[in-house]
């Protein structure tokens, strides 16, 4: 007849079996819970350098878009500018029978289509001309114009006529490639003057490739 001692060994040594045989399949189990976790870890990684990616080829794509953007503005303007003094040059010789001299340089745009003008109305054999005044054909705005550093807005004299790069309009009379009337044009933005009508390059604006 087994004593209490007997009965308490016996449970243990039994229980130590039930835990031996656990054991195995513990030291099984971890690993693979150990590599699933490493494997989850790894994924959510690529998943950020993905996500990152995406954003920064998103953000290269807008920056292209938005400078492209800018350029094609800075170019319509331009275009818009060229065109009004283009029209404005025929309205001078509407008034005056001729087109403004380059007499003034690189203010001469400025100087006869923005200032007040004597307009000749009628000739008289015994008093000459009779002129009457009339307002500038064009109302320039400091935008358009090289202003001298501190000037708050548009100069009182003449000064010379800037694109939407801050270059100088150029004006040429007699003209050389507009047989219509003057050469107006503007460098663009790389700032290289190509003006053969042959091989223009786009990014020069002119009134005689015209584009309006």
């Amino acid at each position: 007849m087994m004593n209490r001692n007997d009965r308490v060994a016996r449970r243990a040594s039994r229980g130590g079996r039930l835990c031996s045989g656990l054991r195995p399949e513990l030291r099984r189990a971890t690993p693979k819970l150990r590599s699933k976790t490493v494997a989850e870890a790894g994924f959510t990684l690529v998943e950020m350098l993905v996500v990152i990616l995406i954003i920064t080829l998103l953000m290269a794509l807008l920056a292209v878009f938005v400078v492209g953007m800018i350029d094609r503005a800075a170019y319509a303007k331009t275009v818009g500018l060229v065109k009004m003094l283009d029209e404005g040059c025929r309205t001078y010789h509407v008034d005056y029978g001729a087109f403004p001299p380059k007499n003034r340089g690189d203010a001469t745009l400025h100087w006869y289509l923005g200032n007040d003008r004597l307009v000749p109305v009628s000739r008289l054999a015994e008093t000459g001309d009779i002129r009457t005044r009339k307002p500038p054909i064009i109302e320039f705005t400091s935008d358009n114009l090289q202003l001298p550093p501190g000037t708050p807005a548009a100069a009182l004299s003449p000064v010379p006529i800037i694109d939407s790069w801050e270059r100088v309009v150029q004006y040429l009379f007699p003209p050389t490639y507009n047989n219509r009337s003057v050469d107006i044009w503007s460098v663009g933005k790389d700032g290289v003057p190509q003006l053969d009508p042959l091989n223009a390059n786009f990014d020069d604006v002119t009134n005689w490739n015209k584009e309006y």
